[in-house]
């Protein structure tokens, strides 16, 4: 801290004391400077001022010496600071340049009193100079801070504003200092704070003054002698020296490059292309923290007032925001657009270059120069496409005008361009970073000045902070180059190389040791002396067992302590090695290590270690390994599930032929008459589908069901929204099974093969289609006994044929070819329930099986499980198997056994299905071949109430006098 004390000593802004009267504080560097360059005068001591005060003061409004009641400039509007009260020459604005007098006093009126030291301040840099400020980076209660350096000041001053955003946590205690500019306006500071300040290996508490209207936070002299900062000559800051390269003129003629602000891009604007067809996303806007409110609309408002965002009344696409606190407490908007834009965007594949290529790009140059743009994407403007940048916040939807961060297309598009603009020798471009070389000096500076008129032609701005001219050696895209080579950036590796050193010795054993080398006889031997059981049984072997069991968890032991012997300090049952329970799991994942089976597992272990339960133990192990698990074969095929018998035209299945021959068809057939409809369709996108669907309604009436797979037109909103209008369920055969969507698969190529034998007799197409599909309509099914026209028109289409049977012989056919499929099928029962853990077969990833939960059960065969991120799937039951509960915790005491219940429940519904058959089909077995529905795991709908079949006439029963014999295959 500056003293102000009598001793008639003070520090000047270089640093060196000079010797002064009592009361008296001479000053040299700028602040004595500035002030000797006002239009009061040269400056003079302190004692001249108070005799000056006393008899007459200086007016504030005009700088002459009268009061400033009769000044008649007291009203005058500074065309500087656009405030009344002074004239522009005595502006305290004037030139960005405050120089101020700090008087310590207890109170402010003590300012004018006699004997008062003061101190010359500066507290803001002389614009008028074209020397680049230097800031100083410095943590300061936790935050990091780039202060500029202003020999000039004595005190470190902050604004209110910035006290406010990044240290308003910290107490702000009364200030005993009075500051007057240079001009002799005075000021009040708001008050001062003490926070930590930390500067390389030093750290203190230090005053810093908060000011009303101060513009920045200035490192003043306190500051730079508590630290010890060094200050490296002004004219060696990022250029090699004034006579080689001069930075000031430099600036000077690329003013508009240098310039504050945002730039634009002078070429054509930049277009973001989304794919054709694409559907609007509008998503709402995410609640935001109270706390971020303030912080978002100040940055909203700061974009608008640049033009990167315009607000707007209504958009089909909004993007919600993603806010994120900078190191400096603003706030950076981000747009969430992995939600919406960049699913449907054509992105630009322009490629990133490669480090190395970089690299060659520079190689032989001596010294380097920096550049980096200044908010570099927001230079380039977009065009119409900006419609679709719309993002969506608390205070309404803005559109992007420039090119936004967050899009798979924006590194593209600027790399492009930067590349066509700095395409040339010695000069590298990544993104918004320019590095610029030579092999002498001359060629270095000619680069600069190549790259430098190309950006201000194009309207393109740098940050002046952080470009480099002329430095030995540059940090780039993390590597420290120079002349020498490249080098690994220190700040990249300091983690590596600040890595502590292990202390503890046996957790370090433990996590990392235990891995890789074997478990030894040693090892086996000083854990079982540490082991409380086995510790017990060594005992009892050398002197003796008890006569009774001493307790459960030595009952093992005991039940073979015949059996046990002692070899070399450790237990053994015959040739196995009994293994301490610390060293279990050790040993489990070596005898898994190379992942075979429970079966060869449990077979290894038996040849070498024991211990109770061991066999649980490796089954849980196995069962619990996720690499095994992941590379798993399917489970073994479920029996089929037929779907259950409704009305005719209640349930309909349909699905896509071809393209065959250039051509596509769509087939629909009605589970239950068998009634089959083909159509061609030019497109197989939703709409053509729904054409194609209410012409076939319109004669046929609406179904109660509709099963497709899962293809993009019959998961299209338009389909959806058509069946839901028409009071049509929907039902889905879960993906890469089609055996679940069996009827349509049949129907399928039924009608495939028709067309084949067309070409090859060299039929026209249509024209066959039809024959075929009126002879099949016309034709008595195997499942049904009937005609697809008599079941669901109730009439021959060709002749007249009297009925000979009815309706209700159908439904006990049906049954009974459904049983006869599911006894030959063959297949293994299971079932799963809600809430269990398995693995279903996964289609979109490189493994095989995920982890999944049964949420729902679909009828006899079908789930839908929630495989842990909130996304439910539907899966056939042949594409789930069982997980164990210990897939992700070990527990050798849990076995993981068939569900008995599960099986009795199987076996309860195989007998009543055998009984229904039986009741059903008692009376009249008719001989007919046996096609049965295929399988397809959804529940039953149900339909509209059936009423109640008559009952036939009394005939006398038929039966076939076929002896029926099972088929026996791979026998002679």
């Amino acid at each position: 801290m500056v003293s102000t004390r009598r001793t008639g000593r003070a520090i000047g802004c270089d640093g060196e004391r000079r010797a002064g009267s009592k009361g008296e504080v001479r000053m040299r560097g700028r602040a004595s400077r500035i002030a000797a360059a006002t239009p009061t005068g040269p400056r003079v001591s302190t004692s001249v001022l108070d005799d000056r005060r006393r008899h007459q003061r200086e007016c504030r409004a005009c700088g002459n010496a009268h009061d400033v009641v009769t000044c008649k400039f007291a009203r005058y509007v500074c065309r500087v600071c656009n405030k009344q009260g002074h004239l522009q020459r005595i502006c305290p604005y004037l030139a960005g340049q405050h120089s101020l007098n700090v008087v310590q006093s207890e109170t402010d009126s003590l300012l004018n009193s006699e004997g008062s030291d003061e101190v010359m301040v500066c507290i803001n840099q002389l614009s008028v100079s074209h020397y680049k400020p230097l800031f100083i980076s410095l943590t300061v209660h936790g935050r990091d801070v780039q202060m500029e350096c202003d020999t000039g000041s004595a005190v470190s001053c902050i604004s209110y504003e910035l006290y406010k955003q990044q240290f308003s946590n910290l107490k702000l205690n009364m200030c005993p200092l009075l500051l007057r500019y240079y001009t002799g306006e005075q000021v009040k500071p708001v008050g001062v704070i003490r926070p930590l300040v930390k500067y390389k290996d030093k750290e203190k508490h230090l005053d810093l003054y908060v000011i009303k209207n101060g513009k920045s936070i200035l490192l003043g002299r306190q500051w730079l002698a508590e630290l010890n900062i060094q200050l490296p000559p002004f004219g060696s800051l990022n250029c090699l020296s004034n006579d080689v390269f001069n930075l000031n003129d430099f600036s000077s003629r690329y003013c508009k490059v240098f310039a504050d602000g945002l730039g634009r891009f002078t070429g054509p604007p930049v277009s973001i292309r989304v794919r054709e067809g694409a559907q609007p996303v509008f998503m709402r806007a995410r609640p935001l923290a109270y706390a971020l409110r303030a912080p978002v609309e100040r940055a909203l408002e700061q974009l608008v007032a640049d033009g990167i965002l315009t607000p707007v009344d209504r958009s089909d696409w909004a993007t919600p925001i993603v806010p994120v606190v900078k190191k400096d407490g603003n706030i950076r908007i981000c747009a969430d657009y992995k939600l919406t834009l960049n699913k449907v965007i054509e992105v630009d594949r322009y490629p990133l270059p490669r480090v190395e290529d970089l690299l060659v790009r520079l190689q032989g140059g001596q010294r380097f120069s920096k550049i980096d743009l200044s908010q570099a994407y927001a230079q380039f403007v977009l065009d119409e496409s900006a419609k679709y940048t719309v993002i969506n916040t608390h205070k309404g939807l803005f559109r992007y005008n420039r090119l936004v961060y967050g899009l798979s297309s924006s590194p593209g598009i600027f790399q492009k361009h930067l590349e066509l603009l700095f395409n040339l020798p010695y000069v590298g471009v990544f993104l918004d970073d320019i590095i610029i070389t030579g092999r002498n000096t001359e060629e270095h500076i000619s680069n600069l000045h190549k790259v430098f008129d190309r950006l201000q032609s194009y309207g393109l701005r740098v940050k002046k902070e952080k470009c480099v001219f002329f430095a030995e050696s540059v940090n780039y895209l993390g590597y420290v180059i120079s002349k020498d080579g490249i080098h690994t950036c220190p700040d990249k590796i300091k983690a590596i190389v600040d890595t502590p050193v292990p202390t503890n010795v046996e957790i370090t054993y433990i996590n990392f040791v235990e891995n890789f080398l074997p478990v030894t006889n040693e090892d086996v031997t000083k854990a079982t002396s540490k082991d409380i059981i086995l510790s017990r049984i060594f005992a009892y072997i050398k002197s003796g067992w008890p006569t009774v069991c001493p307790g459960e968890e030595v009952k093992p032991y005991f039940v073979r302590r015949n059996e046990l012997y002692l070899d070399n300090g450790s237990i053994m049952w015959g040739y196995r090695m009994v293994i301490p329970s610390y060293l279990r799991p050790i040993i489990l994942k070596q005898l898994h290590s190379s992942h075979m089976g429970i079966v060869k597992t449990k077979g290894l272990a038996r040849s070498y270690v024991w211990w109770p339960n061991k066999d649980a133990d490796v089954e849980a192990l196995c069962r619990s390994c996720e690499t095994c698990a992941s590379e798993a074969d399917a489970p073994p095929r479920a029996p089929p599930n037929p779907w259950p018998y409704l009305p005719p035209w209640s349930r309909v299945h349909i699905d896509f032929l071809g393209p065959y021959k250039g051509k596509t068809y769509l087939v629909l057939i009605d589970s239950s008459s068998k009634w089959l409809e083909i159509i061609e369709v030019a497109r197989t996108n939703a709409t053509s589908i729904v054409t194609v669907l209410r012409s076939i309604f319109a004669k046929f009436g609406l179904p109660l069901e509709l099963v497709s797979d899962q293809g993009p037109p019959f998961t299209s909103i338009e389909f959806k929204s058509f069946l839901k209008n028409n009071g049509i369920q929907q039902r889905f055969s879960p993906a890469y099974h089609p055996a679940s969507n069996g009827a349509a698969e049949n129907a399928v190529k039924l009608c495939k093969r028709a067309i084949k034998k067309a070409y090859r007799d060299d039929v026209d197409i249509d024209t066959a289609l039809q024959t075929f599909l009126l002879s099949y309509r016309n034709s008595k099914q195997s499942t049904t006994g009937e005609s697809p026209a008599m079941l669901l028109q109730r009439r021959s289409l060709r002749s007249r044929l009297d009925l000979l049977r009815g309706g209700y012989v159908v439904q006990a056919r049906v049954l009974d070819a459904q049983q006869r499929q599911v006894e030959y099928a063959g297949g293994v029962p299971r079932n799963f329930s809600l809430g269990d853990t398995v693995w279903s077969r996964d289609y979109g990833t490189r493994d095989k099986w995920v982890k999944g939960t049964v949420a729902q059960k679909e009828g006899s065969g079908r789930y839908v499980l929630d495989n842990g991120d909130g996304r439910l799937i539907k899966r056939h039951i042949d594409q789930i198997r069982r997980r164990s509960r210990l897939s992700d915790v070990t527990c050798p005491d849990i076995t993981n056994e068939v569900d008995e219940k599960d099986e009795e429940e199987f076996a309860d519904a195989s007998s009543e299905l055998q009984t229904k058959v039986a009741v059903s089909a008692g009376k009249d077995d008719v001989d007919t071949e046996h096609v049965a529905d295929t399988q397809c795991p959804s529940e039953t709908v149900p339909g509209p109430a059936t009423p109640p079949q008559p009952q036939p006439p009394s005939r006398p029963v038929t039966r076939s006098r076929r002896i029926r014999k099972p088929v026996i295959k791979f026998q002679c």
